[in-house]
């Protein structure tokens, strides 16, 4: 399926309006794999001693290769959404990581308490995924628009969090930080459709991941490097 990436609203897509049923939309949307006798006749004749689990289905190669087409990474408009994910999220995780040390030395709060920060924001995010999702379900919804309010949001947030000067400044800043990045998890992949297309939300998401997981993989040791060279946490968050 085309859509099988798509966490909004199915109804709001040209291609479902462009259907006079649920049916019709939902074959315009599939895409099975063509049967093939030569592919039969290949594994017919292959070596007994290679094992059958070693052999991938035409499906999964397929959905693979879609997932993996570097050919987008030509379009500008893709491009610039990976760069900027690149950096997004390489400082996503930065509190995450050095939240509760950093409340504990810069903001002299109780292990315990600081802990639970990290309990805060994983409850906040919750309810800001589900509560992004319902909103950008409505037409006149800017998805883009609404993703980046939430990211400079989050900047904001990010950017106190050393500056806190007691434990109800903390929690606060962690319920703002929870509810702002809930929407540059939950939108990424409407934001794909409205920008690309939902022919290639496949390809597209599968690149982003890519991108995400790289960036993710280096943003907090940098972050642990930063805090070792200044011996601050205040830089690291900045």
């Amino acid at each position: 399926r085309k859509d099988i990436f798509y966490s909004g609203s199915v109804v709001n897509l040209p291609e479902y309006q462009s259907q006079r049923s649920l049916a019709g939309y939902r074959q315009s949307v599939l895409s099975l794999p063509q049967y093939s006798t030569n592919r039969v006749n290949d594994v017919e004749k292959a070596s007994p001693e290679l094992c059958p689990c070693l052999t991938l289905p035409d499906s999964i190669k397929g959905v693979l290769a879609s997932m993996l087409d570097y050919s987008l990474l030509k379009n500008p408009v893709f491009l610039f959404i990976g760069i900027s994910n690149v950096f997004g999220m390489a400082g996503l995780y930065v509190p995450f990581v050095y939240l509760v040390e950093c409340a504990i030395k810069e903001g002299s709060i109780e292990e315990q308490s600081a802990s639970f920060l990290l309990s805060i924001i994983g409850i906040t995010n919750t309810v800001g995924r589900v509560f992004c999702g319902w909103v950008a379900d409505f037409p006149w919804v800017n998805s883009l628009l609404l993703n980046n309010i939430s990211l400079m949001v989050t900047t904001v947030a990010v950017f106190y969090f050393p500056l806190c000067a007691n434990y109800t400044q903390y929690i606060v800043t962690a319920v703002i930080f929870g509810l702002a990045i809930s929407a540059y998890i939950s939108l990424t992949s409407i934001i794909l459709v409205d920008l690309l297309g939902l022919d290639k939300l496949t390809n597209a998401f599968g690149l982003l991941i890519l991108f995400r997981g790289a960036a993710a993989i280096v943003g907090s040791p940098i972050a642990g490097m930063v805090y070792d060279a200044t011996l601050s946490y205040k830089y690291p968050f900045f």
